[in-house]
């Protein structure tokens, strides 16, 4: 594997659980409002 693209797959990794972190907060967040407890 080229180090270049090694480099790249940690940043997209790094990146896409970041996103996904993200994602997951705001669902968390749409469902605490939207739950009536």
């Amino acid at each position: 594997m080229f180090p270049q693209l090694k480099v790249f797959f940690k940043i997209f990794c790094f990146k896409l659980r970041k996103m996904t972190n993200g994602f997951i907060s705001l669902i968390s967040e749409e469902v605490a409002i939207w739950s009536p407890n």
